[in-house]
């Protein structure tokens, strides 16, 4: 059974897709000491970030 290429254009969109994401959580994960530190936040309001992002 072979692939439509709309078929290969979705799987090829939604796994880029997932991959960013999982990508921007990641970075996010490691700036968020930065961003608390630039933005003056204290520890507990570093969640939206997370939220934001989720």
């Amino acid at each position: 059974m072979s692939l439509s290429v709309k078929d290969a254009a979705i799987i090829a969109a939604v796994s880029g897709v997932t991959t960013l994401s999982v990508f921007l959580q990641g970075a996010l994960t490691v700036a968020i000491p930065t961003i608390g530190k630039d933005l003056s936040f204290r520890q507990a309001d570093l969640q939206w970030p997370v939220n934001v992002y989720a």
